[in-house]
Order: C-alpha cells, then sequence, then structure tokens
C-alpha cells in the first residue's frame, strides 16, 4: 500500500501529533508498505527521515510551526501514486487532499488529533472575545466541515468519538448552531514504542541530572497555556513532598516566563532528542500532568509503557490510559491530594507501576499500525 501522510507540524517541533506521525509512519514501513510524510519547511532543519518532502513555507509567528504553500508538483506527484491519504492537521495543508480526492479520485482518512478549539489563544493576535465570537466558533466549522468532506475519520480516544458522534453545538455571532459528522468514526489509539522504552537506560539519565536522591515527579509535553503548567507548578509547591523535585521536559511559549518565577526544585530542561525521551520517562518516579483539555493520550500511554504511576487532571485523553495505574483529579485539592500520596507512599507508586505496565499493552505501536492498515483497506476498498 502506498500511504502520504499530510500534516502542518513535524520535526524539529516535537509534541504529540509529531511523535505519533513519526512511530506510526516507521512501524508502517516495516509491515512493509511505502509511505511518505508531506510537511511544511523548517528552516535550518534537515530530515532524517528520507521519505519527508517539504513544502516552501513562512513563519507565522507561533514557535516552530510554519504556514506552506500547499502547490508542489512533486507534491502533487505524491499524491498521485498514493492508494490513500492521512491527513493530520484539518487547516491549509488539508486543501492538498481535498483537491486529490477531487482531481484524482483519492481516498482521504482524518485524525482528529487535538481539541482545535483549545489552541486558539496561540493565534498570534487574537484576543480573548474575538476569540470567543468568532475564532473558535469559525474553527470548529472549519474541522468540522473538512471531516465531512473525508472518507473516515479517526478518533484517538473515546471520549472524542463521542463527540463526534453526538453533533456538536455552537454559538457563532450569538446564534446557536449545530454540526453533525456524517463520515465514520474509527477508535484507535495513539501508539507508543515499547522497545523503545525497554532499551532506555533511566538510571544513567537520572545520574547525569543529578537526581540520584531524590523523587521526580515528571511533566513531558508543550510548555504553553492549554497545558495547565502554573497550575501544576502550584500544586506541586502545595503538596511539600520533602526531598522532591518537578522535572519539566519541553518547551513553548510560557517557559521563560515560568522559569524566571518558579522555585528551586521546579527544573526546566526544555526540548530533547526525541530518541532520549524514553530515558527521561524512566527517570522519573511519578508522570505528573495538569491539562484538562489533553486528547491524544500518547504522554500517558509513553508513561505507562515506562511503567509510571500516573497523576493527571481529569481529560479525554488521560481516560484513555489512567484507570487503577494512577489518580485522575477532578480539582486543584485532588490533584494537590493525588501528588501527596503517591510521593509519600511508595508501596503505592510500585502498585501503579505495575499496572501502568499492563494497561500499555493496548498502546503498542504495531499493533496501532495495523489498526491503520486495516482501516485504510476498508476505506480503500468502499469507493
Amino acid at each position: 500500500m502506498n500511504i502520504v501522510h499530510l500534516t502542518q507540524v513535524y520535526h524539529p517541533v516535537i509534541n504529540g501529533v509529531v511523535r505519533h506521525i513519526s512511530l506510526m509512519t516507521k512501524e508502517q514501513k516495516k509491515l512493509g508498505h511505502e509511505v511518505a510524510i508531506i510537511a511544511p519547511h523548517q528552516p535550518r532543519y534537515f530530515d532524517k527521515e528520507f521519505y519527508v518532502f517539504r513544502l516552501p513555507s513562512t513563519g507565522i509567528g507561533m514557535q516552530g510551526y510554519q504556514l506552506q504553500v500547499p502547490v508542489s508538483a512533486f507534491a502533487w506527484n505524491m499524491l498521485r501514486k498514493a492508494d490513500i491519504i492521512h491527513v493530520h492537521t484539518p487547516f491549509l495543508i488539508a486543501k492538498m487532499a481535498l483537491q486529490a480526492k477531487r482531481k484524482l479520485k483519492k481516498p482521504i482518512i482524518f485524525t482528529h488529533h487535538s481539541s482545535y478549539t483549545e489552541l486558539t489563544h496561540n493565534i498570534p493576535g487574537n484576543f480573548s472575545f474575538f476569540d470567543k465570537t468568532f475564532v473558535k466558533p469559525s474553527v470548529t466549522k472549519m474541522v468540522i466541515g473538512f471531516a465531512n468532506k473525508t472518507d473516515a475519520i479517526i478518533a484517538p480516544n473515546e471520549t472524542i468519538r463521542q463527540y463526534l458522534q453526538e453533533g456538536i453545538t455552537y454559538r457563532y455571532l450569538n446564534k446557536k448552531k449545530n454540526l453533525n459528522v456524517t463520515k465514520p468514526i474509527h477508535l484507535i489509539y495513539t501508539g507508543c514504542d515499547a522497545l523503545e522504552a525497554k532499551k532506555a537506560d533511566g538510571k544513567k539519565r537520572r545520574h547525569d541530572l543529578g537526581l540520584n536522591d531524590v523523587i521526580v515527579y515528571l511533566y513531558i509535553g508543550r510548555v504553553s497555556k492549554e497545558k495547565n503548567i502554573p497550575e501544576l507548578i502550584s500544586a506541586f509547591s502545595e503538596a511539600k513532598i520533602p526531598g522532591s523535585v518537578l522535572l519539566i521536559i519541553g518547551d513553548g511559549p510560557m517557559k521563560r516566563m515560568l522559569q524566571k518565577s518558579a522555585p528551586k526544585n521546579v527544573l526546566f530542561i526544555g526540548s530533547v532528542p526525541m530518541e532520549t525521551i524514553f530515558e527521561y520517562y524512566k527517570a522519573g518516579d511519578i508522570f505528573v500532568s495538569a491539562s484538562t483539555v489533553e486528547v491524544q493520550p500518547l504522554t500517558f500511554a509513553e508513561a505507562c509503557v515506562a511503567g509510571l504511576p500516573i497523576v493527571c487532571y481529569d481529560s479525554p485523553g488521560s481516560r484513555a490510559a489512567v484507570e487503577d495505574n494512577g489518580i485522575r483529579a477532578g480539582s486543584h485539592e485532588e490533584f494537590v491530594y493525588g501528588l501527596q500520596l503517591l510521593g509519600k507512599d511508595p508501596s503505592i507508586r510500585s502498585r501503579y507501576a505495575k499496572r501502568s505496565l499492563v494497561i500499555a499493552e493496548k498502546f503498542s505501536s504495531i499493533n496501532i499500525a495495523s489498526q491503520l492498515i486495516s482501516t485504510y483497506q476498508e476505506v480503500i476498498d468502499g469507493q
């Protein structure tokens, strides 16, 4: 099968969508399929994967994000050869997929990776009133409108599937609007690489960071408004666990500001190479997240694969991975309590860690890649 992935964001940006695309394309190649990725050009970055094609682009004021020109004879030729086109971002680059569907009769599948309306505050020049009354409704209409022009939709968790199946109600200029998704929806979790986790040396990474004799609360992800990092730091400080540190891995627009005001036992590492990510997971004792809008369960799944107990806020993404292996909090008080409980009781940490390894089996990357291939074939056969 010849598979082309279209995405608005790819390396060197590190987030759940990028890691998912990178891992799934590798697994699909292992299964014997032809794979290509089309993404915007990133200045001063050279791809390690030979099957990534970059479109001419320009910066849009959002860290690491580029706006591409969706016109390229070479990219169009790649789409011409495709058996299926998998779209990962429903914005400008998705227009290429729609053109290929209309002119080349190519089937399209779309993964609804994110809670897109929760990310609109990152748009340069956007402000609260304009965001609420115009931008968020417009994004909702755009995303669902695109989804209904594809052949099938993938939801990365049950909450997103229900959200899409039940129909979306929103307000636009004070008028109530309703949208319904008319295409088939498939539940396929985000996969992660258990083999990479098994090989990772967390003890050495922990030693290199000088964290041998402390309890390490670990956050991995974007340092931005929707991730609720101020709440994470506040709750960690309130928990007051002796001999503990909060290790924050990742970059984003809030990093510099938070780093200036954070307590000494909150350590910002910044972005790290993807090939070392499981070393950091395995250097931690407890995985933590204060995000309430998390859609992709990737970091939670990776925490499970690394054998970490989890303390987090309830969110669509956390529900897929956090069961009896951690605590999903519904309030600040519950979140602080969870941090204290796991920080003080190593026996509970150990029990939750063992359960994480069991839960991790449903996120096996090769199984997820196989599910994707089966869904692709179903869509192709339905043409």
